[in-house]
């Protein structure tokens, strides 16, 4: 549960890693992976943002909330971002904070019930992406990924060519992880 740092430190360097092989003038051709360069395309370059759940929830001893202006100063950074430019990924978390929000109870510590809160917060996180990045211009994609996406390789060429593909049609693609997995 969680996309934790290690995970999302382990998608960046996996797709700064496959950029890097299949843009490289230093590879000849047949040296090169058979993944698409849609890094040619880049214009000036590949941004990942990872954001936790502090920065988008605040606590208190009884209940959560949102933190409305974060949520919106970072969709406004991103499409700054995509404006001069850039292509950007976004890591998300929050699922779980967004589904306590929405069925008014506190965290849970049952993974059974974390799963389904997280999956009552998933849609009510991207409904928030989708409204906020809309008032700017900005279309989103949802990919949800679990662990085992890493350690599968056709599992990882998938989510690869899913985002790259994304990004070339001019999506953020938003990740969070797949908590029901």
């Amino acid at each position: 549960m969680g996309f934790n740092l290690t995970v999302a430190t382990a998608f960046c360097f996996a797709l700064a890693h496959d950029a890097m092989a299949t843009s490289s003038p230093q590879r000849r051709p047949s040296d090169r992976p058979t993944t698409p360069s849609y890094f040619s395309e880049r214009g000036k370059g590949l941004l990942v943002l990872k954001v936790g759940t502090s920065s988008l929830m605040v606590s208190d001893a009884t209940s959560q909330r949102l933190k409305l202006a974060n949520v919106a100063r970072i969709v406004e950074v991103i499409a700054e971002l995509k404006r001069a430019g850039y292509w950007v990924v976004f890591i998300t978390s929050g699922a779980v904070g967004m589904g306590c929000i929405k069925l008014g109870i506190s965290k849970p510590t049952n993974l059974r019930t974390k799963q389904a809160v997280a999956a009552a917060g998933q849609s009510q996180l991207m409904r928030t992406y989708e409204d906020l990045f809309g008032a700017v211009g900005v279309q989103v994609a949802q990919l949800l990924i679990s662990q085992a996406d890493f350690l599968d390789k056709t599992h990882w060429g998938n989510v690869k060519h899913t985002l790259f593909e994304c990004l070339r049609l001019g999506l953020v693609p938003v990740i969070n992880e797949n908590d029901t997995t």
